[in-house]
């Protein structure tokens, strides 16, 4: 909330390897942190000794050499408390030790955000993770149970394997639209009470956040590098805008905002919905 006026605060996430930073390094946590981001994101995997390691990508060794560790970034938000962590599972079974880190380290609730490999089969057998964090339900994690009906009924059971293990490579090209999958994405979220759903740009068609609104969602957006996007997804009010660009996108958010509260001065609570074309 922004001064009491029922504004939509969108947060800005800064995505690994934000404003030419090398990916999953501390030099990216600490210049999302530097400017001004209100979360910061990083890809979690776990080494061959369970270790939590910082990477996007999978080493088959699992060995990760010269990886950075998720405890060195825990230990950099134990003194910038005012920020939060957004912890991209590449591997869903990683994400109780991401929780009980993070919880060693005390960041509360309200400052642990997990998006990625959070499966609809997790969210089910443990119920209590909802609990211990935000999730920022990944789009695609969600429709995987739903497309793969239509895999087969399309006789195309051996694309099943696939919308598992890279959901994209299959989605993008099966199902460029999914619009019929709305009403049934939004029942799941709501049976394991989660509020908000992540999706790439993409997706986030004006009319498809807006349902998702309307519906009682949340919506977050990846990744947008954009300057006109990032207007546009702050005019819908999205929840959260995940980008490389964090300069950028800090700046036109604060634009945007001393927009809105000079509209609001000047007009009372009947603010415009539109905002100046950068």
């Amino acid at each position: 909330m922004l001064n009491g006026n029922n504004l939509i605060h969108t947060t800005i996430t800064a995505h690994s390897g934000c404003d030419d930073t090398l990916m999953n390094s501390l030099e990216s946590v600490l210049s999302g942190i530097n400017n001004r981001a209100d979360i910061i994101e990083v890809d979690v995997r776990a080494d061959k000794n369970g270790r939590l390691i910082l990477s996007h990508n999978l080493d088959q060794e699992r060995i990760y050499a010269g990886h950075a560790e998720l405890i060195q970034v825990l230990e950099i938000f134990r003194t910038n408390k005012n920020i939060c962590l957004n912890c991209d599972i590449k591997e869903t079974e990683i994400i109780p030790s991401v929780l009980e880190s993070a919880e060693q380290y005390q960041l509360s609730k309200d400052r642990i955000y997990l998006s990625g490999s959070v499966t609809p089969e997790l969210l089910r057998q443990r119920p209590e993770i909802i609990e211990k964090c935000d999730i920022q339900w990944n789009i695609e994690e969600a429709m995987i149970p739903l497309v793969e009906k239509k895999l087969i009924a399309d006789g195309k059971e051996y694309l099943r394997e696939t919308l598992h293990t890279n959901p994209w490579e299959v989605l993008r090209d099966e199902v460029p639209d999914p619009d019929r999958y709305l009403p049934d994405l939004i029942k799941m979220a709501k049976d394991f009470s989660l509020t908000t759903f992540n999706m790439p740009l993409e997706y986030a068609t004006d009319d498809r956040i807006r349902f998702f609104h309307n519906n009682g969602l949340k919506v977050s957006v990846w990744t947008v590098n954009d300057g006109e996007e990032i207007y546009r997804l702050l005019r819908l009010r999205v929840r959260n805008i995940t980008t490389k660009k964090v300069k950028m996108a800090i700046k036109i958010k604060m634009d945007f905002l001393g927009f809105i509260e000079q509209e609001g001065r000047q007009k009372g609570d009947n603010r415009k919905n539109e905002f100046p074309e950068p």
